[in-house]
C-alpha cells in the first residue's frame, strides 16, 4: 500500500499491552510487589512454589523468594531500596512517573529507573513476533508488499512513548522474512523507518552491522548475554543499572537533536493517528501538534478527559476500540 499523505503514528503505553507488556499503572503494582522482600513469616509448607508442566507431568519446585528484590540490593543500598517501596506503595500516585516528580522522591530517580528497565526488560519474548494477536500485524501487511523486499516509508513516522522495543522488534524481525534473511539488507530497509522514543527505549532495537556496544543484546537474550563468557557485565543488575541511563521519566526535559527531528517531522505532517495513548497533558505539550488531521484510539478514556481532548482537539476522530480492533476496523490512511 502506498501512503500519499504524510502520518505520525504515535504509540502509547496501550500499544505495547497487546505485545503482553503491563500499562502504566500495572507497572506500578508489579514494581511495588517486586521492590520487596518476600514475607518471612510464612508456613513453612508455604516456602516454596510448586507448579506442575502439563507437557510431561513433571512437578518443580522453586523457593518462594523475590529475585527482583535481591537484584534491587545488589545495585543500591538496602535501606532505600526499602524505603523507595514503602514509599510507592503508601503514596499511591496514578503513576511511577507520577510519583518521582514529586519533590520529596527526588532521591528515588536513579532506583525508579533501574526497576522500570527491570521490569521492561523480563516481559521481553523473543517469539513476540509470533503472537496471533497482535496490533501492528493489520499495518503489516499494509505496508509490506509481498512481492517486494523494497519498502516505501517516506511518508510515515512513528513516535513511541513506551520505554520497550517490542514495536521494533516485530517490524524487524518481518523485514528480514521479507530480504531472505539478509541481516544487512534488512538493517538497511529497517533504517528507512522513522521512529522516534521522547523518553528514550531500554535499549536499541538491533545492532548495526560492524558496530561494537558492550550494553547491547538481542530481543528477550538479557540472561544469555550476562552468562556470555566474553559479556563485559558480571550480573544483570550491573548491566540494567548502566541501560537505565538510556530512558528519562514524563517529567524530565533533555532536550536533543531526536527532539529537534520529532518537531520537524510534526510540523510537516498532514494527519495524525494515536494508538493505545493516554493523552497525558505533558505529552501532548511535547508533541505540540498546531494542525492537521487527527484520528484516535479511545479505549478506557474518562468522559472528562474525552471532552477536554475534543476541547484542544475539536476536530479528532476518536474510536473507543483498543488498538488491535481499531487498526481491523479503521485505518484512516486513505481518509483525508
Amino acid at each position: 500500500m502506498q501512503i500519499k499523505n504524510k502520518f505520525v503514528i504515535i504509540l502509547g503505553a496501550g500499544s505495547s499491552m497487546e505485545y503482553g507488556y503491563p500499562s502504566g499503572l500495572k507497572l506500578q503494582e508489579i514494581i511495588i510487589r517486586r521492590s520487596k522482600p518476600i514475607d518471612r513469616a510464612i508456613k513453612p509448607e508455604h516456602r516454596f512454589i510448586y507448579y506442575k508442566d502439563y507437557s510431561n507431568g513433571a512437578l518443580y519446585m522453586h523457593p518462594n523468594e523475590n529475585d527482583y528484590y535481591e537484584e534491587l540490593k545488589s545495585a543500591f543500598p538496602t535501606k532505600l531500596v526499602d524505603e523507595f517501596s514503602q514509599k510507592l506503595a503508601i503514596i499511591d500516585a496514578p503513576s511511577i512517573d507520577a510519583f518521582i516528580s514529586m519533590p520529596i522522591n527526588a532521591k528515588f530517580i536513579d532506583i525508579c529507573k533501574f526497576t522500570i528497565v527491570q521490569t521492561i526488560l523480563s516481559y521481553e519474548k523473543t517469539k513476540l513476533y509470533e503472537e496471533r494477536k497482535v496490533s501492528t500485524k493489520k499495518l503489516h501487511h499494509m505496508l509490506f508488499p509481498v512481492n517486494s523486499n523494497t519498502i516505501d516509508f517516506s511518508n510515515l513516522t512513528f513516535i513511541s512513548f513506551s520505554f520497550d522495543r517490542s514495536f521494533e522488534h516485530y517490524f524487524l524481525k518481518k523485514i528480514f522474512t521479507l530480504c531472505n534473511g539478509d541481516a544487512e539488507i534488512a538493517y538497511e530497509q529497517f533504517k528507512k523507518i522513522k521512529i522516534y522514543h521522547p523518553y528514550g527505549m531500554v535499549n536499541e532495537a538491533v545492532l548495526p552491522p560492524k558496530k561494537y556496544k558492550t550494553s547491547w543484546f538481542s530481543y528477550g537474550q538479557l540472561k544469555e548475554m550476562v552468562g556470555y563468557k566474553n559479556s563485559h557485565y558480571k550480573s544483570e543488575a550491573e548491566l540494567i543499572r548502566d541501560l537505565s541511563c538510556n530512558i528519562d521519566t514524563i517529567y524530565e526535559s533533555r532536550e536533543s537533536k531526536e527532539h529537534a527531528e520529532i518537531k520537524n517531522e510534526i510540523d510537516n505532517a498532514e494527519a495524525f493517528i494515536f494508538l493505545g495513548f493516554g493523552y497525558h497533558e505533558s505529552n501532548l505539550k511535547l508533541l505540540n501538534i498546531k494542525s492537521g488531521h487527527l484520528f484516535g484510539t479511545s479505549f478506557e478514556l474518562s468522559k472528562q478527559q474525552h471532552l477536554k481532548l475534543k476541547q484542544l482537539f475539536p476536530n479528532i476522530q476518536l474510536q473507543p476500540y483498543k488498538v488491535s480492533d481499531y487498526m481491523l476496523k479503521h485505518v484512516p490512511f486513505n481518509d483525508i
